[in-house]
C-alpha cells in the first residue's frame, strides 16, 4: 500500500494545485478551492485509499453525508421511531478542522499511511485551506471524507457512548448532528454532547440547535420533514425552491443553474408513493397531487436541459408498483404489525405505551432491541438498523421478493390478490 506522500510523487504531468477564488457565502467572504486536473486525480487516489481503511475499521458507522450508498433520506429514516430530538449544527465545519489532530486521527485509522509528520505534511500541502489555520480546503474533493473521518474519531464514538441503543439513535450528516430518543433528552446529556463537539475544536451554531418533541411539532432532519406520525415527506421550502426554479425561462439558464436545479429535483424525485416496493425500507408519506404534478414538470425541464447539453443526464423516473396501493393499504389495515411480527419473535407490550418489544429476529441477542409500533405500522430493529413495514419484515424473514411477501400475508388473512 502506498503511503500518502507517495500518492503525489506517482502523478505524471502538471503539479497538483488549487486555484483560490474568494466568494461571498451566507454573507461571509470564503476562499473556495478550485482544483486543477492533477489535484483531482490526487484526491481521487486519496479518497480510494482512505475509503478502504474506513470500511475495514467501520469508522463511518454514524456518518450519512458524503458516504457512498447513504443519503439525507437514509439519515432521517434512522430517527422516525423517536419522539424527542436534539439537533446541533457545527459552525464553519471544514475550515475549523485542526489539521494536526486530523493527522493523528488518520494515523490511528491506518498506520500504513505514514508517520504523523508525513501525513501532516501531505495534508498541509494538498488538503488544507489557503491560509495557515484555515483547516480543510472548502471545495476540495476529499474534504468531506477527511471531515467525516476526523469527526468519527473525535465526536461520533464519544456521542455513541453517551446515547447507547436501543432507546437512542445518533447520526451525523456532515456538520448536522441528530440525536433521537423515545424519552426526554435531559439537559446534562445535551451539555455532554456539546462538550464532545467543542473538545474536537469546533464551534456550535446556537441558533441552529434545537430540542423538539415530535408530538408537539414536526421535525426537519437534513431537509426531510418527519411528521408527527413518523412519516417522511419533502419540506415546503424545497417545494417552493423547485417551483421558483421552474419560473426561470429555459433560455436564461446556464450550467450552474442547471446543476443547482438538478440537485433540487433529485431530492424531490426521491419521494413518491413507494410504500410496498421491494427495496423500500422507509416510511414514506403520501404526497399530494400538486406535489406529483410539480415533480412531473421538473422531470420534463431536466430532460430539456439534457438535450441542450447543460446536464449530462437526468434522474430516472420512478415507476409505480404493479400491486395497487389500495390493496397494500387494506392489507396493512387487516394484518396488524404486532401480529405479523409475532410470527418470528415473542413480543411484550411496553408499560404505559402502545409499543411492543422483543428479541431481534435478525440477530441472536439477550437484551430485546426489536421495537414494534402499531400506531406507525412499523418495526425497528436497533441491533441491525433494519426497519420497515409488514412487507419488508416478511420479505426479509422468508427471503422472498416483495410480491411474494404480499401474497404470503394475503393468504394468511384470507384476502385474494388483485388481478
Amino acid at each position: 500500500m502506498l503511503k500518502l506522500n507517495e500518492l503525489a510523487s506517482s502523478l505524471d504531468g502538471e503539479a497538483p494545485l488549487f486555484h483560490w477564488q474568494e466568494r461571498i457565502v451566507k454573507g461571509k467572504a470564503r476562499n473556495l478551492a478550485a482544483p486543477n486536473e492533477a489535484m483531482r486525480r490526487l484526491h481521487a487516489r486519496l479518497m480510494f485509499r482512505l475509503s478502504k481503511a474506513a470500511s475495514t475499521n467501520r469508522a463511518l458507522l454514524s456518518a450519512y453525508g458524503s458516504v457512498k450508498g447513504r443519503s439525507a433520506l437514509m439519515n432521517a429514516a434512522q430517527h422516525v421511531y423517536g419522539r424527542y430530538f436534539y439537533q446541533l449544527d457545527i459552525q464553519n465545519a471544514f475550515s475549523s478542522v485542526p489539521v494536526e489532530k486530523l493527522a493523528d486521527a488518520l494515523y490511528l485509522l491506518d498506520p500504513t499511511l505514514g508517520s504523523t509528520k508525513e501525513i501532516l505534511a501531505f495534508l498541509l500541502t494538498y488538503c488544507a485551506g489557503k491560509e495557515w489555520g484555515e483547516g480543510l480546503a472548502v471545495g476540495a474533493p476529499a474534504s468531506p471524507l477527511l471531515f467525516n473521518l476526523y469527526c468519527a474519531a473525535t465526536i461520533d464514538e464519544r456521542v455513541r457512548r453517551l446515547v447507547p441503543q436501543p432507546c437512542n439513535v445518533y447520526t451525523r450528516y456532515l456538520d448536522d448532528l441528530t440525536v433521537s430518543s423515545d424519552r426526554p433528552i435531559p439537559g446534562i446529556l445535551r451539555r455532554r454532547i456539546r462538550e464532545a463537539v467543542t473538545s474536537a475544536g469546533f464551534a456550535i451554531s446556537r441558533h441552529k440547535s434545537s430540542v423538539t418533541d415530535l408530538r408537539c411539532t414536526p421535525v426537519t432532519i437534513t431537509g426531510v420533514l418527519v411528521t408527527r406520525k413518523g412519516k417522511m415527506r419533502p419540506t415546503d421550502e424545497y417545494m417552493r425552491k423547485a417551483a421558483e426554479a421552474l419560473r426561470k425561462p429555459l433560455d436564461e439558464m446556464v450550467a450552474a443553474d442547471a446543476y443547482a436545479f438538478n440537485g433540487l429535483v433529485s431530492y424531490l424525485l426521491s419521494f413518491g408513493r413507494y410504500r410496498g416496493r421491494k427495496d423500500d425500507e422507509y416510511p414514506w408519506d403520501e404526497i399530494s397531487e400538486d406535489a406529483l404534478a410539480l415533480k412531473e414538470r421538473c422531470q420534463k425541464r431536466l430532460e430539456r436541459l439534457v438535450k441542450r447539453g447543460l446536464l449530462s443526464s437526468a434522474p430516472r423516473r420512478q415507476t409505480r408498483d404493479r400491486i395497487p396501493q389500495w390493496f397494500l393499504d387494506e392489507l396493512q389495515r387487516v394484518a396488524a404489525i404486532e401480529e405479523v411480527s409475532g410470527w418470528y419473535t415473542d413480543l411484550k407490550k411496553r408499560p404505559i405505551s402502545s409499543e411492543y418489544k422483543g428479541l431481534s429476529p435478525f440477530n441472536r441477542e439477550k437484551t430485546p432491541s426489536f421495537m414494534v409500533s402499531p400506531t406507525k405500522t412499523m418495526f425497528f430493529d436497533f441491533s441491525s438498523g433494519i426497519h420497515g413495514n409488514i412487507f419488508e419484515l416478511v420479505a426479509r424473514m422468508e427471503k422472498v421478493s416483495f410480491p411474494k411477501a404480499v401474497r404470503i400475508i394475503a393468504e394468511r388473512y384470507g384476502l385474494n390478490m388483485p388481478t
